[in-house]
């Protein structure tokens, strides 16, 4: 019985460390999109200051882990080479407001109410405008909505 009761603890272990192991990779793929962005409430800060040394529009990705959506706009959209080269002439920021207080009041000062929210932040004085909500958009329609929003 004893060497049953071991080879079932083994068998547990080892499930439960592959379970980590795709967690984690997942985690990792979910993001790996958006490894250049800033992140947070600092990495906003910083990106306010460069937008206005170089006058490029930003993009801000509001998401929390959880979000199915998040996911698949991160997934089908965001990691697609064209939508990568079109946000290369932004200032990109991701921003979950469930890592901390000041990330949360961020979204709230941007009246972010659900996940996905993406931002686009025009140079110079241009007001944010919220541009998708959902991940149902192409790669084509995404970039097609950032000009409109970088136009209006």
């Amino acid at each position: 019985m004893t060497r049953k009761k071991n080879i079932l603890i083994a068998i547990v272990g080892i499930a439960m460390g592959m379970g980590f192991a795709v967690t984690q990779l997942g985690r990792f793929a979910q993001d790996s999109s958006l490894n250049a962005w800033q992140n947070g409430v600092a990495g906003y800060t910083t990106a306010v200051r460069e937008q206005v040394k170089t006058a490029k529009p930003m993009a801000v990705f509001f998401y929390t882990d959880w979000c199915a959506s998040c996911k698949k706009l991160r997934e089908t959209v965001l990691s697609a080479p064209e939508v990568q080269q079109f946000l290369g002439d932004f200032i990109t920021v991701k921003v979950n407001p469930e890592e901390n207080g000041a990330n949360q009041a961020l979204a709230d000062s941007f009246g972010v109410v659900g996940y996905p929210t993406f931002l686009v932040i025009p140079a110079g004085d241009g007001a944010p405008k919220i541009i998708h909500r959902t991940s149902n958009a192409t790669s084509a329609q995404f970039i097609a909505q950032c000009r409109e929003a970088l136009s209006l």
